[in-house]
């Protein structure tokens, strides 16, 4: 923190010096975005833009801010404006195809994580992207190819065992699963989303003692993770445990969002619950 506060300083003072200096700005921009101050990383960028038109780090950068906030278009003109300027950035590919996956442009993302590749052969994130992608569309060898593939090229890459993992519990083959949630839990212990899955796989198995364990794990690291609560409500339900399992049903329906479809059959199973309670 203290070593981002200097830099803040500094790239301050060299814009108090020279006010046209378009890389102080990138710089302090780039600060801010770290810092998670967006609006403050966008001005900057803005003024950097504005005061050199083609500095293409700024429109990536400005581009990846937008993608946090959820401004899918604007982050997609700013990397196509950062392509323009310079078509071998294998890291905006990646970016731009990430824009496109979270809207649900399947063929545009998997267009450019292979544009990444074919620039980057050794692009681990870029396999795994790819990955999720045919992970989406149900092309489960293609994404078991490249979740492989990237962990070959980064063996400490936790989320690629995790969405590996993901896609051998869709193919039945949990065990299998299960051994590589373990070593994405092993690389990174925080990492909610594999103990939820893991969860998952063992009450698959009747392992349920493993299965709430995993799901408390989850919650311990993101007590936000409604996937979570819904997971451990139904487990609560099923063995009978009635008020527990309403009680991470309504926690589920808090903390997801409105558009979520899972909303509606954890209502009616709160409700089948409440007849079940008021018997």
């Amino acid at each position: 923190m203290k070593d981002k506060e200097k830099a803040l300083e500094t790239y301050s003072k060299a814009i108090q010096c020279d006010p046209e200096d378009s890389e102080a700005y990138l710089k302090r921009g780039t600060v801010y975005s770290k810092r998670g101050q967006h609006k403050k990383a966008i001005r900057d960028f803005n003024q950097a833009i504005k005061l050199d038109p083609n500095l293409t780090k700024a429109y990536v950068n400005r581009g990846v801010v937008q993608g946090k906030r959820g401004r899918y278009q604007k982050a997609l003109t700013d990397f196509n404006r950062a392509l323009e300027l310079n078509p071998t950035l294998a890291g905006t590919y990646l970016n731009r195809g990430m824009m496109y996956r979270a809207q649900g442009q399947y063929t545009e993302a998997l267009a450019d994580y292979n544009q990444a590749i074919e620039l980057n052969p050794t692009y681990a994130k870029a396999y795994m992207n790819r990955g999720v992608v045919y992970g989406n569309l149900a092309q489960y060898q293609e994404a078991l190819a490249d979740f492989s593939q990237a962990t070959e090229l980064n063996p400490t890459y936790a989320k690629a065992y995790m969405n590996r993992g993901v896609v051998y519990g869709k193919r039945g083959q949990y065990q299998e699963a299960i051994a590589d949630y373990n070593v994405a839990t092993q690389i990174n212990p925080n990492l909610a989303g594999a103990y939820l899955n893991r969860g998952v796989m063992y009450r698959v198995l009747g392992q349920y003692q493993k299965a709430l364990a995993d799901y408390n794990r989850a919650l311990e690291l993101n007590p936000t993770l409604a996937g979570a609560y819904l997971n451990r409500g139904v487990m609560y339900y099923h063995l009978g445990k009635y008020k527990k399992a309403m009680e991470n049903l309504e926690e589920f329906v808090e903390f997801s969002s409105p558009l979520n479809p899972r909303i509606k059959d954890a209502e009616r199973l709160i409700s089948r619950i409440k007849g079940f309670l008021d018997s």
